[in-house]
């Protein structure tokens, strides 16, 4: 689960080098909620392909931790509601508009692993993905 965290850090602090942004950091909410997103996005993929992965890859999380595939359903919830309530009380309103959007693409994993049993686990992958680049999309069409 550390992947979300590195590639939400990498993603947030060279955009925050470009923009100059002295609030950024390492625990920053801003990384921190793409963090979780991430991670979330890599479990929901690793749910999907475990079967595949029984094969190809004992480390995956869905094969050390089987519990997982259960517990998703309930991680997307506590997520959701977590960024929807408690991240943006007093926080600045670009962070209300990432923490929306991060909500949204949360709802969109969740229904995903809704249906995810009548899609192919390929289908499952990439719309996974799609998830997690919906808050970048919205937030370049917000611009």
């Amino acid at each position: 689960l550390i992947c979300g965290y590195l590639f939400a850090l990498g993603c947030s602090l060279s955009v925050s080098f470009h923009t100059v942004d002295s609030n950024a950091g390492p625990l920053s909410p801003d990384v921190m909620l793409m963090a979780l997103l991430f991670a979330l996005n890599c479990v929901a993929i690793a749910c999907y392909e475990r079967e595949t992965d029984a094969a190809t890859d004992p480390n995956s999380i869905s094969q050390t931790w089987p519990g997982i595939v259960r517990m998703y359903p309930a991680l997307l919830v506590t997520f959701g509601v977590f960024a929807a309530i408690i991240v943006p009380r007093g926080i600045h309103p670009e962070m209300i508009f990432l923490t929306a959007a991060v909500t949204l693409s949360t709802a969109f994993l969740a229904a995903l692993h809704v249906f995810a049993r009548r899609l192919t686990p390929e289908l499952s992958r990439v719309l996974a993905d799609v998830a997690v680049a919906l808050p970048i999309v919205l937030l370049i069409a917000r611009a």
